[in-house]
């Protein structure tokens, strides 16, 4: 990453480069599960003898790959805070996982939360 802005200085414009692949992936491979999706269910309804179920609503699927791009770009923003990409990975996934464990807890979860 220093080399990078040892080449380009204008740090906008590197980080735009590093940043908007990986968000732009991250839509890509939503509609990809979108689209596997569909005869996933209709395999399954078929499998279990029942009939498919085929709404779902525009502002869900929405929120859905909007809660996936700002989790990417979370990745994103800690794998450039620390220039260490494993150190970044391990936690956002712990992050999440700590958090579901607090969300468990019940009253005591909601006093930690606050």
């Amino acid at each position: 990453m220093l080399t990078t802005f040892a080449l380009e200085p204008r740090r906008a414009r590197v980080l735009a480069a590093k940043c908007l692949p990986a968000l732009a992936t991250a839509v890509v491979a939503c509609l990809f599960a979108l689209a596997a999706a569909v005869p996933a269910t209709a395999v399954a309804a078929a499998v279990r003898g029942v009939e498919a179920s085929w709404n779902v609503a525009l502002q869900t699927v929405l929120g859905w790959i909007t809660v996936m791009v700002l989790m990417t770009a979370q990745g994103l923003a800690m794998g450039l805070l620390l220039l260490n990409a494993p150190a970044a990975i391990v936690i956002c996934l712990a992050g999440t996982a700590l958090w579901s464990f607090v969300a468990q807890l019940g009253e005591t979860g909601e006093t930690l939360d606050e």
